[in-house]
């Protein structure tokens, strides 16, 4: 089993692995701040197709996704948070709602049809690598 950085990262791989190609394999570069810096997705569905997951959407996390989406529009990035519900009381936005403003595709864990069909959708020739 792969050594993941958090827990809802393990339990995603473990419910979609057969979905997934790669986990942190790429690096995408952004800009923020006048530095040059290398965004690594959790999970790569795709060319150029990428699953984040997320607990805590912290405000410097916000920052990067919105540089990251923002300056390289030929990929896809997906959000999948333990709760999307959750209120960032700073701004009086749900991590969903701040989503749905950057047009950022976003599912909370528990809507696994919904992420799914996104993932059967945009899937490519996934491999499995378990061990």
């Amino acid at each position: 089993m792969k050594d993941f950085r958090s827990l809802l990262e393990q339990q995603f791989f473990e419910k979609f692995y057969k979905h997934i190609e790669a986990y942190e394999d790429d690096k995408i570069p952004y800009t923020l701040d006048l530095n040059r810096k290398y965004y690594l997705p959790d999970f790569r569905v795709s060319i150029n197709k990428y699953i984040e997951t997320k607990g805590l959407f912290t405000d410097s996390e916000r920052d990067k996704m919105a540089a990251v989406v923002s300056q390289n529009p030929e990929i896809t990035i997906v959000m999948v948070f333990q709760n999307k519900n959750t209120v960032i009381p700073e701004l009086n936005l749900t991590y969903s709602e701040w989503c749905d403003q950057h047009n950022i595709t976003n599912f909370g864990f528990q809507e696994e049809l919904e992420i799914k069909m996104w993932l059967l959708k945009n899937k490519g020739a996934a491999k499995q690598w378990l061990h």
